[in-house]
């Protein structure tokens, strides 16, 4: 048991000092402007492990509040964070932006609605109910999240986006953390109560992959995005071609 708390303590510290040296860098360099709602969820997922450690010393009852509390609000700053890193995408293409902001914002509804209605069809888990909802409020969340994620990727693919290169970690790590989120839900929801350990020990070591990688990102110097005046051409043709095509289809 000893051995299982200072585990627990070193994944839940480890976190708070990457997302605090992360939002003292973002602060200093004067990224705040650009990225403040990933500052806000760097700075406020850092005092959150703080207040839990606190926290798991006492009763369960206050822990389990502020732990789910907690993860509500910071589910629903990931979504602003998302549409941060889609704006700063966007942002050397002004033509660009609104039909592509647009297209982001039907895209982030579909995803949601979609994961809102293959899991009302879930059947019910056979562990505590409670538990069992969140869960598949997590998972929903997770799901919209990688969606949102596959769909900026193959926005700046396909339009050869020059990337930030914050903004690309950003992405990067909340990709990789809502992949193995989505993994680590399917496995306890099939194994049940049993695999809880090994479900809680996968997310956080999947979450401090995803700090190391913001870290290592936020510390690396912004390229230039010179290449982007080339590919603006290229890329507002390949939309005027889409815009065509889906007008010539809604006419027929």
């Amino acid at each position: 048991m000893l051995s299982q708390y200072f585990l627990w303590t070193a994944l839940a510290v480890v976190p708070s000092l990457l997302l605090a040296a992360i939002g003292a860098r973002i602060y200093l360099s004067g990224g705040l402007r650009e990225y403040p709602f990933f500052f806000a969820y760097a700075v406020l997922q850092a005092l959150r492990a703080v207040i839990e450690l606190v926290l798991r010393r006492g009763s369960y009852g206050p822990y389990f509040t502020f732990y789910w509390s907690a993860e509500a609000v910071i589910v629903l700053l990931n979504f602003a964070v998302l549409y941060e890193v889609c704006r700063n995408l966007l942002q050397p293409y002004l033509p660009l932006r609104p039909q592509l902001q647009a297209w982001f914002r039907y895209a982030a509804v579909a995803l949601l609605a979609t994961a809102v209605l293959l899991s009302a069809f879930e059947p019910a888990g056979n562990g505590w109910w409670i538990l069992a909802k969140v869960l598949l409020v997590e998972k929903v969340a997770r799901f919209a999240q990688a969606g949102l994620l596959v769909l900026i990727f193959a926005l700046a693919a396909f339009f050869h986006l020059q990337w930030k290169q914050l903004s690309f970690g950003i992405a990067l790590g909340f990709g990789i953390y809502a992949s193995v989120c989505l993994a680590a839900v399917a496995v306890r929801e099939h194994f049940g109560p049993a695999q809880d350990f090994t479900f809680a020990l996968t997310n956080s070591l999947a979450y401090n992959c995803a700090c190391l990688i913001w870290l290592a990102y936020a510390f690396q110097p912004e390229r230039a995005t010179a290449a982007a005046k080339m590919a603006l051409p290229r890329a507002e043709f390949k939309l005027a071609d889409w815009n065509r095509a889906l007008g010539g289809l809604l006419r027929r």
